[in-house]
């Protein structure tokens, strides 16, 4: 994959909502995809996910990490969880 430089573009392809949050792949216009696995439900969330990898970029970091470490955003508690009731 092209190394990142800023100032490029992303968006995400093939969304589907799984029992375990969302899927897709993030692509960038310098010709990068990756696998992105968020285990939240939600297009908002994966728009967040979205701006955090850019926002990664801009600071330099690797966005392969960023994305990696997406996938072990756990939510914020209280929010959407999951209720098991007996």
């Amino acid at each position: 994959p092209a190394t990142p430089s800023g100032g490029e573009d992303l968006w995400v392809e093939g969304l589907t909502a799984t029992i375990g949050g969302s899927e897709a792949t993030v692509v960038s216009s310098t010709g990068w995809r990756a696998p992105l696995h968020l285990p939240v439900a939600g297009d908002f969330n994966v728009k967040n996910a979205l701006t955090a990898v850019g926002c990664a970029i801009g600071l330099g970091l690797d966005p392969q990490t960023a994305i990696r470490a997406l996938g072990s955003f756990g939510g914020v508690q209280g929010r959407l969880e999951q209720i098991d009731e007996e």
